[in-house]
């Protein structure tokens, strides 16, 4: 039988074609838009946002 490890990875190779296949065929029904998002990335880019837009301000303080 084969190693744990290549049985795992073919099963993670299986779900990421098979999250393809359902993204592509959201795409063609219209029901994402096509360039929105780039995966993995645009989810990185707006948890980065999210956090630097409760940050305040980095401006000092006004002195007495």
């Amino acid at each position: 039988m084969a190693p744990y490890y290549t049985v795992a990875a073919f099963l993670v190779l299986v779900a990421m074609g098979v999250y393809v296949i359902h993204r592509l065929n959201a795409q063609e029904s219209g029901r994402v838009l096509a360039h929105r998002s780039t995966g993995l990335l645009h989810g990185l880019r707006r948890l980065r946002r999210s956090r630097t837009a409760d940050r305040p301000d980095r401006t000092p303080p006004p002195r007495p």
